[in-house]
């Protein structure tokens, strides 16, 4: 009988969690269209004409957070580009170190110029700062700039990663609890993970939904964000010896509340090491500069790019 109750049980876990799965692909379908990128197809979206401007979302997230933010926005002045990272949304992985940020920043790559863009300048919000970073110093030649919002750029000190990270890539173990757990843990946290990230601002009302947070709790996405996370600080300890090297315009925008990725041990040691660097500063501003102060994010885009942009056009930002 507890046999029974136990199949049972982990039997309707599982037909739960493809359930939602499924609905959350119907409700959050593909924006865009897809590229063949080095033998992946990512995913993307592009609106507006004239220099391109690339946006690269963060971890646990896809293209629909700079869609609900300030994609149309920069549209209206530049073509504007937003790709799932390889793994998130609807883009595939890479077979191979998928979760490495350089690894990610060739596929990135080699998807634009199967369109045909050339000489971007490329935005990297959170965990993608440290792919905006990579293509900065494997290609220099080929980018116009590079806007870091929040971004991780650096190792930092502290705890091991979270437990759910852990065994979500555990062998064996990493598929059952993806496919069985991840789904009613993760609807039950939802809302206040998007709280935290936000903080000391408040979540537009209509972002879980507008931005397909869900689509995160999928099996494969969840994992892929997991080796993300647990690889990026490794990662970046090697990568943040060579940003002396950058030599392409760089602007950093940081709020200083920021209580996800510190503003002291990412944005301000690369504004160190990286001396013709623009630090922009938002006080009373966490994670989210790009919803909280959308016109001052836009404003800094516009300065780095003013030969394809009316003047003018965006509010003036503070700078330190």
């Amino acid at each position: 009988m507890v046999f029974l109750v136990t199949i049972g049980f982990f039997a309707g876990l599982l037909g739960y969690s493809t359930w939602l799965s499924v609905r959350s692909e119907q409700q959050f379908p593909p924006l865009g269209r897809f590229v063949d990128a080095d033998g992946i197809k990512l995913h993307y979206v592009t609106e507006g004409s004239g220099q391109p401007v690339v946006m690269l979302h963060g971890a646990s997230g896809s293209l629909r957070d700079f869609v609900v933010s300030i994609f149309s926005d920069v549209a209206a002045n530049y073509q504007a580009i937003a790709f799932d990272r390889p793994g998130h949304g609807y883009s595939m992985r890479a077979p191979e170190q998928g979760w490495n940020p350089a690894v990610q920043a060739g596929h990135i790559r080699a998807g634009l110029k199967e369109l045909g863009i050339d000489r971007p300048l490329l935005v990297g919000h959170s965990w993608s700062g440290s792919v905006v970073l990579a293509y900065a110093l494997a290609y220099p030649d080929e980018i116009a700039g590079v806007v870091v919002l929040g971004g991780a750029t650096h190792p930092w000190k502290g705890s091991p990663p979270k437990w759910y990270n852990r065994l979500a890539t555990s062998p064996w173990i990493g598929d059952l609890f993806t496919r069985l757990f991840v789904t009613p843990i993760g609807q039950a946290s939802i809302s206040t993970a998007i709280e935290r990230t936000f903080a000391p601002n408040a979540a537009p009302a209509s972002y879980r939904n507008e931005a397909g947070v869900r689509l995160i709790l999928r099996p494969d996405n969840f994992r892929a964000n997991a080796e993300d996370v647990i690889h990026l600080r490794e990662f970046l300890a090697d990568q943040s010896q060579r940003y002396g090297d950058i030599g392409v315009p760089l602007t950093i925008i940081t709020g200083l509340q920021d209580g996800t990725v510190s503003p002291k041990i990412h944005s301000r040691a690369l504004h160190s090491q990286v001396k013709h660097s623009k630090l922009v500063t938002f006080e009373g501003v966490g994670h989210m500069p790009h919803h909280v102060r959308p016109d001052a994010v836009l404003a800094e885009i516009e300065r780095l790019l003013p030969a394809t942009s009316a003047p003018g056009a965006f509010l003036p930002a503070p700078a330190e």
